[in-house]
């Protein structure tokens, strides 16, 4: 079972008009049998948005199997005109700074970027994938982690996931696997 558990969190930091109609829209999970709406009724102006949150069930260690963790995915909306370029050389700049390694990165497109790094988080050394994709003025980023020693066993299922990542309104890659099913979503506000 793929999804055990699942969060939705955002943040409006804009108020809405009051005369603004809001509804939100609806995420559709259809292989769970299950809908619920946005908790963003409308797209946020933030810098950086928490868009979802999905985990695998709890799993132990395998060093200590008194310790668990759920390998999970995260994705956020960013605010990003200066395009993937530039977001990739920030990136890169951050996870030097705060002492991470860079495992593998690819481009598959001019508006794709596949990174994988490794770095401690409180003292536990974690393995991550990244997938970032550039449509609309916007950097749509969806990240894997769990503990580096569950890599070998969950990571298969994570990378599936992360690369299922497309931004609505920007061409899906040729290999990309079919999406996860996370529609309607919130559109981005037109330029």
């Amino acid at each position: 079972m793929f999804l055990a558990s699942l969060a939705l969190a955002a943040a409006v930091y804009a108020a809405q008009p009051a005369s603004a109609p809001s509804k939100p829209e609806p995420i559709t999970f259809a292989n769970y049998g299950f809908r619920i709406n946005s908790l963003l009724e409308t797209p946020s102006d933030a810098t950086i948005m928490p868009a979802v949150q999905m985990s695998l069930p709890v799993a132990p260690f395998p060093s200590d199997k008194t310790k668990q963790f759920p390998p999970n995915v995260d994705v956020q909306v960013l605010a990003y005109p200066d395009g993937l370029g530039k977001y990739m050389t920030d990136s890169k700049a951050d996870l030097v700074k705060v002492g991470y390694t860079l495992v593998a990165e690819t481009k598959p497109s001019a508006t794709e970027w596949q990174v994988e790094y490794i770095g401690f988080l409180e003292g536990t050394p974690m393995h991550w994938y990244t997938r970032a994709v550039s449509a609309n003025n916007k950097i749509y980023v969806a990240t894997g982690g769990m503990p580096d020693e569950m890599w070998a066993k969950f990571s298969a299922q994570i990378k599936r996931c992360v690369d299922s990542l497309q931004a609505l309104g920007a061409a899906a890659p040729a290999s990309s696997p079919p999406p996860l099913i996370l529609t309607p979503v919130a559109a981005a506000p037109k330029p």
